[in-house]
């Protein structure tokens, strides 16, 4: 007998932008766009795309029109650091104790 492979399932397709992963999704609550910041509006259906990798939501007309890239993307080599930057990091607990003397 031969194992069943998605029969009858439907695949959703993927719109890939920026490293985002864009799907169509029905939003169960009043959402916002990432990109315009208008309402999405709808309740019957798909109303927006949300990235499968950092939850990004867009109106399906501007998914096309994103920018940024995904947040939850690898990093590329060309890409800097935020010490590069001149973005400092937040100190530790223990670094900051260790700096001004005390002991924990």
């Amino acid at each position: 007998m031969r194992p069943r492979k998605r029969q009858g399932a439907v695949r959703r397709r993927v719109h890939q932008v920026n490293g985002h992963k864009f799907m169509a999704t029905y939003l169960r609550q009043p959402t916002y766009c990432s990109h315009c910041r208008d309402f999405i509006w709808g309740v019957i259906g798909k109303q927006g795309y949300q990235c499968q990798v950092c939850t990004c939501v867009v109106h399906k007309r501007c998914h096309e029109l994103i920018i940024t890239k995904c947040a939850g993307m690898k990093k590329d080599k060309e890409d800097t650091t935020p010490e590069e930057v001149g973005i400092i990091p937040d100190m530790s607990y223990n670094e900051v104790n260790q700096s001004s003397g005390v002991t924990v």
